[in-house]
């Protein structure tokens, strides 16, 4: 043996401090700083499965320890601390890897025994070591030392039979995989203590906890704002179609006159019908009066300006029959079975043809409805109820969400598509209202739809 080697073995504690004075003087090991991203990276743990970082980053922070192996005795100490504090880690939703250059066979082993419920990563070729910058090589003086002294031969050792170790690292990872916190040290002897690792998760989930309120808190702001921005845009589009019908509306009811005008023609030829058929020419008057009557309605509410009936004495019970009647000469009503259920005969003050226009437009609805069932129907009540007079106007079909409900009565909403204007439950409603009434309506998907109103009773 060489006089300077011998020297060196009989003082062995000497030269591994100047060793790892060195390695720590010349920063050959410095590892990734704190608010680096962590290199992902997949190894095969001691019994060859893969292990990944992004799946354990999916579940919270992640601690990642480098050891040199099973074969150094502060490693193992740091393993077995590490395995006490397990339970924990995982309160804070923690993972831990740990990883290791040593041969797989011995790691094996070494978990079996002992029972970790960790995984043991094996860095073959120490190329994770690299990307963390954990990774030096040994000093010859330190070599000498480790084979001769301690008996621990890293080429026999090492999955790569290299002198290259890994110096003492920890890095804790947040769940984004930003390096939090780490412990970094050419001492083998030292290693980042548990009750610093168990803080940082501790700060990482207040942190978080912290960090989901004040976001849930921003959403609700957020989510409240977007609302009113959405309420607002719906105004203004109603308002830019209420001036659009308003001003069409004028121009329309003074052609609609215009092509009804024939209709007046019939005062000449009533003579010659015969008595049970002037009924149909009264249908037709009526018609025409209540057409240009919807279209002056839908004209003075585009303009928010209030409507005027002229209001008479009025059977009730007659005005719904003479309803149903009007109704049953459309084709698509007149298949629907329509049931009348009246308690009593009440007579009233209001507008006929209002009235009228009111009902067609309720069991048209109604009767819409319930065109694609089999065992569909439109059932028309009225009754007394203290002071008022109740009629609803029930059907048995698909019902609505309460979504729905709520923008029923809103100018120009519909379920109908292109089919439905969405203006004719505003009017009815602002025809009860003027009577001294109101209007209401009940309903649920699959259960069908209830329109009620009330009017003053005589």
């Amino acid at each position: 043996m060489k006089q300077k080697e011998k020297y060196i073995l009989e003082n062995p504690d000497r030269y591994i401090e100047e060793d790892l004075r060195k390695i720590e003087d010349q920063n050959l090991a410095p590892g990734i700083p704190v608010g680096s991203a962590a290199p992902p990276f997949c190894l095969e743990d001691v019994n060859g499965q893969e292990v990944c970082l992004s799946d354990f980053l999916k579940k919270g922070p992640v601690i990642i320890s480098f050891v040199r192996g099973d074969w150094c005795r502060y490693c193992r100490n740091e393993m077995e601390s590490l395995h006490r504090e397990l339970s924990e880690i995982y309160k804070f939703e923690g993972s831990l890897i740990v990883i290791s250059p040593q041969i797989a066979e011995s790691g094996r082993n070494f978990i079996k025994i002992k029972q970790y419920d960790f995984p043991l990563l094996i860095d073959a070729d120490q190329k994770i070591m690299k990307l963390y910058r954990v990774q030096f090589d040994v000093p010859q003086k330190m070599k000498i030392i480790y084979r001769d002294v301690y008996h621990h031969d890293l080429e026999d050792l090492n999955e790569n039979h290299s002198w290259t170790l890994p110096v003492p690292a920890t890095f804790i990872l947040d769940h984004r995989g930003v390096i939090v916190s780490r412990f970094v040290s050419p001492d083998y002897t030292k290693r980042m203590p548990p009750e610093k690792i168990l803080s940082t998760l501790k700060n990482l989930s207040n942190k978080n906890s912290d960090t989901l309120h004040e976001l849930k808190s921003r959403n609700e702001i957020l989510q409240s704002k977007i609302e009113e921005i959405q309420n607002l845009q719906e105004k203004l589009i109603r308002q830019e179609k209420r001036a659009l019908v308003g001003d069409m509306t004028t121009g329309i009811l003074h052609e609609i006159k215009n092509l009804l005008n024939p209709i007046s023609s019939l005062d000449f030829i009533k003579k010659d019908i015969s008595p049970e058929n002037l009924i149909w020419v009264q249908m037709i008057y009526d018609a025409r009066d209540r057409s240009i009557a919807l279209i002056d309605e839908i004209r003075l509410m585009t303009k928010n300006e209030e409507s005027h009936y002229i209001l008479s004495e009025l059977q009730i019970n007659e005005l719904l029959q003479e309803s149903i009647q009007i109704a049953k000469l459309d084709r698509d009503i007149n298949s629907i079975e329509i049931i009348t259920e009246f308690k009593g005969i009440f007579n009233i003050k209001g507008n006929r043809n209002k009235l009228i226009q009111v009902m067609l437009n309720l069991i048209r609805n109604a009767s819409h409805a319930v065109a694609q069932k089999k065992q569909g129907e439109v059932r028309i009540i009225l009754e007394k109820q203290n002071d008022e007079i109740s009629i609803h106007v029930r059907d048995n079909g698909h019902g609505m969400e309460a979504e729905t409900l709520k923008k029923i009565w809103d100018p120009f909403f519909t379920t109908r598509g292109e089919q439905g204007t969405g203006i004719g439950l505003g009017i009815c409603r602002n025809i009860i209202e003027y009577h001294g009434g109101k209007m209401i309506c009940e309903s649920r998907p699959g259960e069908g739809s209830t329109f009620s109103f009330t009017l003053p009773s005589e």
